[in-house]
């Protein structure tokens, strides 16, 4: 909202300053080569503009924005701003000092503003031998451990007759995922006792070593017994661990080499800023005035 009252100010504000003695504003003249799709009084709205509103929203509303409807929506929203503007200039808004000095700011950093996106793409623009650099270093940190996708039953205490009609319906080839909707005590006992993808960290360290080292794909293992009852775990499938290729880390790797120069990157914004201010004050004159 507060955006596009700043919006609604500076076309106000520069409508007015434009204007021609003959009362037609040059804003009816700042066509920017593209079809004109909409007039509101002698406003113009073209697909140029259309296109320039849409390169200003968030990345992921860009993408989103290409259909006819959506584009229709936001030349009526265009629309409506030049109403705005028309209707400001009609109450003479454009008059007013606080809005006058409201666009003299609108108006500097917009003009500011492509200049201060360059440095910052200059800036945090990351070369690919600096990823690969960074990957290399912190091979490691990228590593992916061995995962394993299990079933399991779980049953609560000692109750040794209840783990001996487990162990006899999976002897007699009954599915594992139907005994553990019918014995486990575990949450995952509504889905056949599936938790998934987990990693050896997640487990009981005797659990662990059934799925990671001595099962193979669709075995069960004997129970297990851990502190407080009976498991029985079948290995669906295992991963091993592995290290992803750069490709598939790219953009994690750049946001991580941006965090770790984020204060190198500051420094350097605050040098070259300095530089850019000495070499435009020499390039314009600034005066000072004593109240």
């Amino acid at each position: 909202m507060k955006a596009l009252c700043c919006l609604i100010i500076s076309c106000c504000i520069l409508g007015s300053a434009c204007r021609q003695q003959d009362g037609n504003s040059q804003w009816s003249q700042l066509n920017d080569g593209t079809r004109v799709v909409a007039h509101v009084g002698d406003l113009p709205v073209t697909e140029g503009d259309i296109d320039f509103y849409i390169k200003n929203l968030p990345e992921p509303y860009q993408k989103k924005a290409v259909s006819a409807y959506d584009r229709k929506r936001i030349l009526n929203q265009l629309i409506f701003d030049r109403l705005l503007y028309l209707e400001g200039v009609a109450r003479e808004l454009d008059k007013q000092m606080d809005v006058r000095k409201d666009m003299r700011t609108c108006m500097y950093r917009a003009v500011a503003g492509p200049i201060m996106r360059e440095l910052r793409e200059e800036i945090y623009q990351v070369p690919p031998a600096d990823l690969q650099a960074h990957y290399q270093e912190h091979k490691q940190d990228y590593r992916i451990p061995a995962q394993a996708h299990l079933r399991l039953i779980y049953l609560r205490g000692d109750d040794a007759q209840k783990l001996a009609e487990v162990k006899q319906s999976l002897a007699q080839g009954q599915a594992f995922s139907e005994v553990a909707k019918a014995y486990s005590a575990d949450p995952s006992a509504e889905k056949g006792g599936d938790i998934g993808w987990v990693t050896a960290d997640k487990l009981d360290a005797r659990i662990a070593q059934k799925a990671f080292d001595d099962l193979a794909a669709g075995a069960v293992s004997e129970p297990v017994q851990v502190d407080k009852g009976w498991v029985i775990v079948k290995l669906i499938d295992k991963k091993d661990a592995h290290i992803p290729p750069l490709a598939d880390l790219k953009t994690r790797v750049t946001n991580d080499v941006i965090l770790k120069k984020r204060d190198m990157y500051v420094t350097r914004m605050q040098e070259r800023m300095k530089i850019l201010e000495d070499r435009l004050r020499n390039k314009f004159t600034v005066r000072y005035h004593n109240e």
